[in-house]
């Protein structure tokens, strides 16, 4: 959903409701929609007393009912806590405590108010008597009015209240992943029934415990909610008006749970760890993106420098120009150090030093004056994107250039414009740098990123930055069984610098390797395969988007754009494929000055370095395994297994036996998994039993 244009009310009470019903259609309230209302009205209403409106609250819920008809629903949440106190839960005299707008409604005859004790809603429209009898017990089950709303494909009106603050839907999303900061705790009160009479009942919410440092942070997902166009907002008079598609965004946070640690929506114990890496790694990508980098010259160095703060045993090596590196030669070093574009009376068009975009890449040193029509074949811009300034290169041919935006360029007017590039191209070298950490095993999984681009924070840095950080994790650990290669290099010309200089030892070692690029904005994940989609890499990657992040898109070899190019070619056949965010060149702010500080996030850096972590525990984890005893073993005695057999039991370890049965040396974990349509790293736990118990060995 787009945004809509702010509507700020005239004076009059026909003015302010009609204006209001203008915003809340702008924003996209239709005809026979569900509507769960979440307000503050005490901005609007100051707007309604300035407009000497004076339909009062009623004039207000009247309003959403000519909107969405009797073919729609309103529902206010009515929720009042009291009864998880211990207080009684009156059923017509219990008050909303969630704002006066819901407590208006409440006291309708119009609407009738849902029985739960402490998550009670008012509602109004064709499915109120529906949801009047569905008496469910737990707050946040798939009995629950927040289930119902899911599968309604509900629409969530925010007036001025902030989601976390109003976003209860979450919580139901929690207890349906399983969260292992909340758990299902039971309330007793009385509890006065709508026919009268009183009972002592019992109902559940799913909560966070006391003792624990668990908080509510779910303000980061209206940004994700934004991004992905599940919401649409606009101002009226003092107050935002927010519509979210409730279906979306209960997927949305489901994603954050499952893949991101709930990381944009709760902090505790467990997902510390990844936000304080997300945030390391966007510290990393703003400290670095000023920085003007090339294939060669001192930025590229500089910015590897850099990284080597953080991981100090990082090699950096010079490559000679003019080295021959397969059919590639090394360029000059190219280095900038100021340019720009002036009009006749001096004043400065673009600028270098305030973006390093608008120069051409390897420009040669030039300062002349020439008409518009002249400078118009030296300029570049994107006409399809008035508003970015172009990335645009010339590695391999001596040329200069210029880049604006289009609507810049069309505000030039006809002039005498004086140009100027103080730029150097002359024999030195090229720069890269490689960590290699060694394990039990002479077998390496790789991890492969490229420095070589300006200030673009995706398409650049957020590949070095979850580098970076997988390193770190690595380098913390006591002992691994692979060997773990980290390549920083320019891309194409690096990395044919690189495998001229290591081809075979990588042929020889090589299990798995990966490129990492476009790790850092809020699409969903991507994958491009090696050139036959055969190698272990590809078998590792497609079994964990498969099973961690099955809404992944899934691209051919001949989408390939990174250095995939240069690990999988013919006759070099390394077993590399590369997972990603959104794909290079599928993203409109690619290679533009779009890709900016703001299309990155540390959420996004740290999921997908979670993912790439997740790739690290499986090919450490991943094996074949065979059991060393004959039969089924005795589980119980060695704890393992319940030792009474009931109709439960075999269910509860299922996946164990299951695991069992296949562990015959035939057989990987993955194989494994995917035989018996189980998470290979939900296996790992059972293989790691099986092993401490001696009951099984790895071949």
């Amino acid at each position: 959903m787009k945004a809509a244009q702010p509507i700020i009310p005239d004076k009059g009470r026909d003015h302010f409701i009609n204006a209001l019903r203008d915003s809340l259609r702008g924003i996209g309230v239709r005809e026979g929609d569900t509507l769960f209302i979440s307000s503050d009205i005490t901005f609007l209403m100051y707007n309604a007393m300035q407009s000497k409106y004076n339909g009062g609250l009623d004039g207000i819920i009247d309003l959403l009912q000519e909107l969405v008809g009797t073919s729609g629903n309103l529902i206010f949440p009515t929720y009042n806590w009291g009864f998880c106190k211990g207080k009684k839960f009156d059923y017509d005299k219990t008050p909303s405590e969630t704002g006066s707008l819901t407590e208006c409604a409440r006291r309708r005859s119009d609407f009738v108010r849902t029985q739960h004790p402490f998550y009670s809603c008012a509602v109004w429209g064709k499915d109120r008597d529906l949801l009047y009898n569905n008496n469910y017990r737990d707050s946040f089950g798939p009995e629950s009015i927040f289930a119902w709303l899911e599968r309604k494909g509900a629409k969530n009106l925010f007036i001025n209240v902030p989601y976390e603050h109003s976003a209860t839907f979450i919580h139901f999303v929690e207890e349906r992943c399983g969260v292992p900061y909340r758990f299902i705790k039971e309330f007793t009160a009385e509890y006065k029934h709508p026919d009268g009479h009183e009972s002592r009942e019992t109902y559940s919410m799913f909560v966070r415990p006391l003792d624990q440092d668990v908080e509510n942070t779910s303000a980061p997902m209206g940004e994700i909610f934004q991004k992905k166009g599940a919401v649409c907002e606009t101002m009226f008079g003092d107050s935002y008006l927010r519509l979210l598609d409730m279906r979306q965004a209960f997927a949305l946070v489901e994603q954050d749970i499952r893949f991101n640690n709930s990381g944009r929506i709760s902090t505790y114990p467990g997902n510390l760890p990844a936000i304080t890496a997300g945030k390391q790694m966007y510290a990393l990508v703003k400290r670095l993106f000023p920085i003007c980098r090339s294939i060669t010259g001192e930025g590229t160095r500089e910015t590897l420098r850099i990284i080597r703060e953080q991981i100090p045993e990082l090699q950096i090596h010079e490559v000679p120009s003019g080295t021959q590196v397969m059919d590639w030669v090394v360029p000059p070093e190219w280095n900038i150090h100021e340019g720009w574009i002036k009009n006749s009376r001096g004043e400065t068009i673009i600028d270098f030093q305030q973006c390093n975009l608008h120069i051409m890449g390897y420009s040669t040193p030039v300062h002349t004056k020439m008409t518009r029509a002249e400078l118009s074949a030296v300029v570049h811009t994107l006409p399809e994107q008035p508003d970015l300034i172009p990335y645009i290169t010339s590695y391999y041919k001596e040329n200069y250039g210029f880049c604006m935006s289009e609507k810049q360029w069309q505000s030039l007017p006809e002039d005498e414009y004086e140009i100027y590039i103080n730029s150097t191209l002359t024999p030195g070298s090229l720069t890269y740098a490689d960590l290699v950490l060694p394990g039990e095993s002479d077998e390496e999984i790789m991890f492969s990123t490229y420095v070589c681009h300006p200030s673009m924070a995706n398409n650049e840095l957020s590949g070095p930055a979850v580098a970076t950080q997988l390193a770190k994790a690595l380098l913390r650990e006591e002992k691994h069984r692979y060997t773990y290669r980290f390549v920083f290099a320019p891309e194409t010309i690096g990395s044919i610098t690189y495998l001229s200089r290591h081809l075979e030892h990588l042929k020889k070692h090589l299990k798995a390797g990966y490129v990492l690029t476009c790790c850092g904005d809020c699409g969903e994940f991507s994958y491009v395969p090696s050139r036959y989609a055969n190698t272990y890499a590809d078998k590792v990657a497609q079994h964990l988007l498969h099973t961690q992040l099955p809404t992944f898109k899934a691209y051919s070899f001949l989408d390939r754009g990174s250095d995939e190019r240069q690990y999988c070619s013919p006759g070099v056949d390394l077993p590399v494929c590369s997972v990603m965010r959104t794909r290079y060149g599928v993203y409109p702010e690619y290679h533009t000055s779009g890709d900016d500080l703001d299309l990155v996030s540390a959420s996004s850096l740290a999921e997908t370095y979670e993912f790439y972590m997740k790739i690290v525990r499986l090919v450490e984890a991943d094996g074949y395994y065979k059991m060393k005893c004959l039969c089924e073993p005795q589980l119980g005695k060695r704890g393992l297994y319940p030792n009474t057999s009931t109709k439960q039991s075999g269910s509860i370890v299922r996946d164990m036996m299951n695991c069992i049965a296949y562990m015959d040396g035939k057989n990987d974990l993955i194989d494994i998994a995917e035989r018996i349509n189980v998470p290979a790293l939900q296996l790992i736990p059972y293989i790691q039993k099986m092993l401490s118990a001696s009951l099984a060995e790895r071949l």
